[in-house]
């Protein structure tokens, strides 16, 4: 349900300020008035033989001086609960993350969390796929276009997917791969030394303005809300039309013909190959039987293909006949799993 978050406190006093030692001040050169004070808190954290820090989340916060505000960012709700971020935060779970987000912010600052602006809400899911993460969003990327709706479209081979504007972010990432250097999360997670096909879907409300827009509300969100049916319906509601709204996958009898196509060039694609379109007409040629693998590895050898390139393409096509997958299933599969409540 929720992943990032910052929360805006306005118009706080600097004698709301607690003494802590992690605080650190940021001066002005000119007059040596202290601007901003900063403070880091490293969630999970521990350190290994060589004194290097390894942690797997952080709660960062940031006073003004000048305009009196804090400003307070949790880089993932489920650690801060849970410990990992391979869980999903339930709304059962949400006074415990605000005695937690309270313990740790009331360390530095005399302040009441319950009463604070969300100015950046992240609404998440994490799916346990079937398959490979890198299917489905390699799928998505080959169904959308580079700009759409007002967003732009940024795709980073085989592990994330997002449409990007000024209010919003939707996104598909692939969470296992993005933590495969973070032992710690593995280890939290009980994933160490294995694989997970772990998919996350995020909508991230960018501005307080933008979290007004998405749940139709008047006045800033602020935590206590969050445990309300009607922001749990928002939730949801919320990730069916971003999906919607950006991932469309029409299967009509008019496109029944590309599904092929499309099957074996994302494939490819997912292989790293440069020659995906190549080996995907190929493939197609196998496959309704205009050609057999003997006769295509006999055409190679006639048109002067090398030996280890007709290998190498007679490898990559048995791999495709053997391990093609239905993506009108992949995107049903993942339809589902969005749509449930």
């Amino acid at each position: 349900m929720l992943d990032t978050l910052r929360l805006t406190f306005e118009n706080l006093s600097s004698e709301a300020l607690k003494k802590h030692e992690d605080w650190h001040g940021k001066t002005c050169l000119l007059t040596g008035e202290v601007k901003k004070q900063e403070a880091t808190v490293y969630l999970n954290a521990s350190k290994t033989k060589e004194d290097k820090l390894l942690y797997n989340g952080t709660v960062k916060l940031e006073y003004n001086h000048q305009k009196q505000y804090m400003n307070v960012g949790l880089s993932s709700a489920p650690v801060l609960v849970y410990g990992t971020s391979f869980k999903v935060l339930q709304r059962k779970d949400l006074q415990a993350l605000q005695e937690a987000l309270q313990q740790h912010i009331g360390s530095f600052a005399d302040v009441d969390v319950s009463k604070a602006s969300i100015t950046r809400l992240d609404n998440s899911e994490l799916y346990c796929m079937d398959t490979m993460s890198a299917n489905y969003i390699c799928l998505l990327d080959s169904i959308t276009r580079s700009k759409q709706h007002h967003a732009k479209k940024n795709y980073f081979e085989n592990e994330t997917i997002e449409f990007r504007n000024m209010q919003r972010i939707t996104k598909f990432y692939d969470k296992f791969a993005k933590n495969t250097k973070n032992e710690l999360e593995l280890e939290q997670a009980g994933l160490l030394g294995m694989k997970s096909n772990e998919l996350r879907f995020e909508v991230t409300n960018r501005r307080s303005k933008s979290i007004k827009q998405a749940f139709k509300l008047v006045e800033p969100l602020t935590l206590k809300q969050l445990d309300t049916d009607y922001m749990q319906e928002a939730f949801y509601k919320q990730r069916i039309k971003e999906f919607h709204k950006h991932f469309k996958f029409v299967t009509t009898e008019d496109k029944a013909r590309l599904e092929d196509f499309l099957n074996s060039t994302i494939f490819m694609k997912n292989k790293h190959s440069r020659t995906a379109l190549d080996k995907a007409l190929w493939y197609l040629a196998l496959e309704k039987g205009f050609v057999t693998l003997e006769e295509l590895k006999a055409i190679m050898n006639a048109a002067g293909y090398p030996r280890q390139t007709i290998h190498r393409r007679m490898k990559a096509l048995t791999e495709l006949l053997s391990h093609d997958i239905d993506k009108t299933q992949l995107y049903e599969e993942l339809k589902a799993k969005i749509e449930a409540a």
